[in-house]
């Protein structure tokens, strides 16, 4: 299964974890989900000016998207699944938007058994 809010595209056959939980689950994969992909990006402090965002994110997605990159990461042992900045806002700003109390502890139960 693959914890992820974009699906691997080297795991065509992998299904998503979203699609065969049951409805009650479906907040908290999604809010666990946000991990791996949050985790792969960059964050700027609160007041950063907007002017900047965007030749970053603009930086950040050619990066992703570089064949050398791909290549280097490749022989690492490390996976990249390119997105845009903005789909990593996204994800984030929904992330932090949908942490409900309930959710939050239903997760950390599912990981830390508590």
């Amino acid at each position: 299964m693959q914890l992820e809010h974009f699906g691997d595209p080297d795991l065509p056959n992998v299904r998503m974890m979203s699609d065969v939980v049951d409805d009650k689950y479906k907040a908290m994969i999604a809010f666990m989900a946000t991990h791996g992909l949050v985790g792969r990006s960059l964050a700027l402090p609160p007041g950063v000016p907007k002017k900047l965002v965007n030749p970053l994110w603009t930086a950040f997605d050619k990066r992703l998207n570089d064949p050398a990159y791909k290549a280097k990461s490749k022989k690492r042992g490390l996976r990249v699944i390119s997105s845009t900045g903005q789909q990593i806002q996204k994800v984030a700003n929904d992330g932090i938007k949908n942490a409900d109390p309930k959710v939050v502890a239903q997760a950390a139960k599912i990981i830390f058994g508590k």
